[in-house]
């Protein structure tokens, strides 16, 4: 997988989670880990998927 869009994936989730984007977290996908951890926890799960894209992205390259 090219490390640019792993970087950019990562900054997207770290945005959608940042400014609470309501159309992010209505989104089919997201709706899960909405129900299950709950708006404020489904952030940070989001914040930490994005690290972990952007970390890989850095490995990668």
């Amino acid at each position: 997988m090219e490390p640019a869009f792993l970087f950019f994936a990562g900054l997207f989730c770290m945005a959608g989670a940042a400014l609470d984007w309501s159309w992010f977290f209505d989104n089919w996908r997201a709706k899960p880990f909405v129900e299950a951890l709950g708006r404020e926890g489904a952030r940070l799960f989001y914040v930490a998927l994005g690290t972990c894209l952007m970390s890989a992205a850095y490995y990668m390259r």
